[in-house]
């Protein structure tokens, strides 16, 4: 499994829904509230094996600002589909 299908089954898990995709915002996920929020971010701290700071977890609000913080912290979403 690549890190982009592991971060969009995280997002399947925490918010109990079927389908994830790269241009999908909070605004099209409804459960995408605070308590949500918090379970996502010890979800991917969890999978990826990184920390999460606050600063960046305010601007996680969409899944591609998502990958570009996760990509900072040196998880690999290239077009082979990283391991």
């Amino acid at each position: 499994m690549n890190n982009r299908e592991k971060l969009f089954d995280v997002f399947k898990q925490v918010f109990g829904i079927h389908e994830v995709t790269k241009e999908m915002t909070q605004n099209d996920i409804p459960e995408w509230n605070s308590l949500q929020m918090i379970n996502l971010i010890m979800a991917l701290e969890e999978v990826f094996e990184i920390q999460i700071m606050p600063e960046e977890a305010a601007d996680m609000l969409s899944v591609e600002l998502v990958m570009d913080i996760l990509a900072e912290k040196g998880v690999a979403f290239n077009a082979e589909g990283a391991v």
